[in-house]
């Protein structure tokens, strides 16, 4: 669980009428939503509430007020102004989350204008820490005129005004209205500036010393606003000469990183050949501005990074506006540093420093599966050697022997004579790697890059384990490791640079998302109207899954046909179109789906969950619940129920003239998901054949959980139809043992 954030709230509009004064806002909250409102007429302080505030869940309130007291001040009208009365209120959310107020001064016919700070952030729990030459930045804002002057001062504990008080700055934080009190309404003391000014700037400040800022405004009525708040104009700060230089972010399609603490900062990332786009962003220290940022890339002279656009490092020239750069096409095994620099109003400055090892070599090798499952292990007694499997089916080494078992090799840990059974990956030319016990957590895009297909399994329960990558017990998996904030993802570079990917297992969009949900959203479904599903989000970029996606149990699939597609679909639904011509290289054609609609072996128009007579279970295996599932935990293009699942539509413009446009489905589904407590039939395998990034299958299923027959049809169909990998007969020499483990 993170920290609830506050709702915002903000003050629309107000309306004079025969009554009374009628106040109108808006709000919002970046976390969850806004449960109700509390409102109060000149409370006995806008930064406390008490018995006086009045809740609502209306976004607007009638408030009959009584007359205001003369004040003895002419308005530029000549008449005789009246001391205004207060009215605020406050945005609640669904945790009890109370917003900062939002408060504003009115008389018999206008409102007073409103000022906030924007830098330092008021804050009445947290004192920021300034330097001790900064700027501090404010803007306003009158709903029924315009801003002619802000008045401003700053004190410190000692004010020569009122030498009586020991401590001046604690007596305006614990009660800010008492500078209305004490200057209002003139405020002769204080610094005057125009309306359209929205920043001063101070030094000399005292180290280790507190002070206090507050500002007004005036506007064309000559209304003045004797709101004070520790949350809107009055700050409280601290001043060091210790403050630290900005702090940096970076971010692209395959990485993305913050840096916890100011200063500079050292990272290394493999890339492919292609060429990418990097951004940045430097975060000031509190009452500090970023003035400007500059980047070089390959500089010859890295001894003295303080060079100038002219000198050997070639920087680019200082500007707010130099906040991204696209680096490549670069060749493989090269190796390139870019640098940034940014620097604030004090003349602090960091440095990002990116080492950038470019991956991409022509692949020599045909096909990788990458085992990212967290299944159970095989359980030894040291006496009598293994012990029977236990649990759910498959454990890891029966998913092992299931996929890759060359066949008719004695089973390891089972009795003497028995045989195994080939694997539906047998006779592929392929190679496996496991990421359970990596210490790093990722597969290396160098490793990745040397094959032209790879195969990820990450199943529904490991994608869930959050524990360090090397923990025995639940170690995260790597795709959910690659997907969190701040991490490099290496699977997002190999499908980039154009490895072509079938992403599987019950557990993959889970553990590219599950860092991205918003919270108060349902927790097995990510929109793009939520903004968790957008771009730089896996499941967005590569399978094209842009809408939603959401998760329920399933049992059964169906392919995409006329008479089984959903009537609401269109009116000829078919999985493609009769494509061709597509693909990043514009060499793709659409594979002969009549392949799985008209298999003579097997049915591949409905995928059925195994039963005792379609799948015996091995020696040592009931066929009981623990190898026969009831449903699989489908990942589907849809939301959960009772939400409505907005559609998929992927088109991109398949002519290669410059100034024509032909918009094709790049995008075909080739299984729905039905059963369990699917809301309804939906989307669960799909393949991507556009030209934005390289070819990519996914199934939000495990193939394990249908019939044999039909998932051998399934592996066969993608590997030899899609991806076109021709299946040999294993070679008799071969020795290999199927076994637990």
């Amino acid at each position: 669980m993170t920290e609830n954030q506050r709702p915002e709230i903000t003050l629309t509009a107000t309306t004079f009428g025969a009554d009374g004064p009628t106040f109108a806002w808006c709000a919002h909250d970046p976390d969850g939503r806004v449960d109700h409102y509390i409102y109060a007429l000149d409370p006995a302080s806008v930064d406390r509430v008490d018995a006086s505030w009045v809740r609502t869940n209306q976004m607007r309130a009638l408030i009959k007020s009584s007359q205001g007291a003369a004040i003895g001040r002419a308005s530029p009208t000549g008449k005789e102004q009246k001391r205004a009365q207060i009215f605020t209120v406050r945005a609640v959310d669904d945790r009890g989350g109370e917003s900062a107020p939002a408060a504003v001064a009115f008389f018999d016919t206008g409102t007073a204008p409103i000022v906030f700070i924007d830098n330092p952030d008021p804050n009445s729990v947290f004192t920021p820490i300034v330097p001790t030459a900064f700027t501090i930045q404010w803007h306003g804002t009158d709903l029924d005129g315009r801003i002619t002057q802000y008045k401003l001062r700053v004190f410190g504990r000692k004010n020569p005004d009122f030498p009586e008080v020991p401590d001046f700055v604690a007596l305006v934080r614990a009660n800010p209205d008492t500078l209305d009190a004490l200057y209002g309404p003139d405020f002769a003391s204080w610094t005057e500036v125009a309306g359209n000014v929205n920043s001063q700037s101070y030094s000399n400040f005292v180290p280790d010393d507190l002070y206090v800022f507050a500002i007004t405004a005036v506007d064309d009525d000559g209304q003045y606003s004797p709101v004070f708040s520790n949350s809107t104009n009055v700050v409280t700060f601290a001043v060091s000469n210790e403050i630290g230089a900005p702090s940096f972010c970076v971010q692209s399609s395959l990485f993305n990183y913050c840096n916890q603490a100011s200063g500079d900062v050292d990272l290394s990332y493999e890339i492919p050949t292609q060429p990418l786009e990097i951004g940045w962003l430097a975060l000031p220290q509190p009452g500090t501005l970023i003035t400007g940022y500059r980047w070089t890339l390959d500089p010859k002279d890295t001894s003295n990074l303080a060079g100038e656009k002219k000198g050997p490092n070639h920087w680019t020239a200082w500007g707010l506006q130099n906040t991204s750069t696209t680096v490549g096409p670069f060749p493989a095994a090269s190796e390139h540093h870019l640098y940034v620099q940014a620097r604030d109003n004090v003349g602090h400055a960091a440095t990002l420093h990116l080492s950038l090892a470019v991956v991409g070599a022509q692949p020599t090798r045909q096909l990788l599966v990458v085992d990212d499952t967290r299944l159970t292990p095989d359980q030894v007694d040291p006496a009598t050697g293994y012990l029977t499997p236990r649990g759910t089916w498959p454990t890891a080494a029966e998913l092992d022997t299931f996929l890759y078992a060359r066949g008719g090799k004695p089973w390891q840990g089972y009795p003497d004579g028995t045989l195994s059974s080939p694997g539906i990956l047998n006779g592929y030319d392929f190679d496996t790697v496991g990421t359970r016990g990596n210490t790093s957590g990722i597969v290396p895009l160098s490793l990745l890059s040397q094959y032209r297909q790879v195969m990820w399994f990450t199943d529904a329960v490991g994608a869930k384990y959050i524990g360090s990558p090397i923990e025995l017990l639940a170690p995260i998996t790597s795709l959910r490791f690659m997907s969190l904030p701040g991490q490099y993802n290496t699977l997002s570079a190999y499908v980039a640079q154009g490895g072509k990917l079938w992403l599987s297992g019950g557990g993959a969009a889970y553990a590219t998302l599950i860092a991205w949900g918003r919270r108060n959203t349902p927790a097995d479904d990510w929109t793009n109207t939520d903004k968790e599903l957008i771009p730089g989000r896996f499941m967005y970029d590569f399978p094209h899954w842009r809408s939603s996606v959401g998760i329920r149990p399933a049992r059964q699939a169906l392919i995409n046909t006329a008479d089984w597609a959903p009537y609401e679909w269109n009116s000829s639904p078919t999985i493609g179109r009769g494509w061709s011509g597509q693909g990043m290289d514009n060499n793709l054609s659409q594979p002969n789906y009549n392949t799985l609609v008209n298999n003579p072996q097997v049915s591949m128009v409905s995928l059925n969950p195994r039963t005792c007579v379609s799948d015996p279970p091995p020696p040592l295996r009931a066929c009981n619940s623990f190898y026969l599932a009831a449903s699989y935990l489908a990942e589907f293009i849809g939301r959960v129920a009772p939400n409505p699942s907005p559609p998929n539509f992927v088109r991109e413009d398949a002519d290669p003239h410059q100034n024509k446009e032909r918009l094709e489905s790049t995008l075909d589904t080739l299984y729905t998901a039905v059963g369990g407590s699917m809301p309804v039939q939906l989307p669960v395998m799909t393949y991507y054949h556009g030209f934005e990034s390289a070819p990519m299958v996914f199934s939000g299923f495990p193939i394990w959980y249908f019939q044999r027959k039909q998932c051998q049809q399934l592996v066969d169909f993608v590997l030899h139809d899609i991806w076109g990998l021709n299946k040999q007969a294993p070679a008799s020499s071969a020795a290999l043992t199927s076994r637990r483990r």
